[in-house]
């Protein structure tokens, strides 16, 4: 008998700390940052980009007839790259380049193709606890975006702003 009283005052620990684990997680899941890395569902959740990489992304085509389309304009090898700081994914927090979604932050780092005239943003409204996205690596002849030029998210939808080249005489 002795031993089955042991037994049980052991089984009766591991319940209550059982318990007690449980209300802790579940007071965790109402936090954003911590749902996000306790519930596998969470990170599932969300929109599929067709199952393309941003690198992989094709752009508008170009119109060859239009005289005000300079040749910077038609250069695709353009890129901006940008990273976020505080997370190592937020997968909702999408990138939008003249207003579509052309990426996502699914990894830490993402690089968008660009083109001289095209508006860069960031949209977090999805995400009530804030975040940092820095600008890591441009294309060499772009002005604008800046590297390490900070945008900082808010749940909302933040414009980076145009794409300048350092030849283009508007900027």
């Amino acid at each position: 008998m002795h031993k089955f009283e042991k037994f049980e005052r052991w089984l009766v620990r591991f319940v209550i700390l059982g318990l007690v684990a449980l209300v802790v997680v579940q007071a965790l899941m109402t936090q954003d940052p911590f749902r996000f890395y306790l519930s596998f569902a969470e990170r599932l959740d969300g929109k599929k980009l067709e199952n393309i990489e941003p690198s992989q992304t094709t752009l508008a085509p170009i119109e060859l007839d239009n005289p005000e389309q300079t040749t910077e304009k038609k250069n695709t090898s353009d890129f901006v790259t940008l990273e976020i700081t505080d997370f190592s994914s937020l997968q909702k927090a999408n990138i939008l380049l003249n207003g579509q979604i052309i990426a996502d932050f699914r990894e830490k780092w993402v690089t968008v193709p660009v083109r001289t005239g095209d508006i860069l943003a960031i949209d977090g409204s999805f995400y009530r606890q804030p975040f940092t996205v820095i600008v890591r690596k441009v294309s060499s002849h772009l002005q604008y975006p800046k590297v390490n030029q900070v945008i900082k998210i808010e749940q909302n939808l933040v414009q980076i702003g145009e794409i300048k080249d350092k030849k283009d005489p508007d900027s």
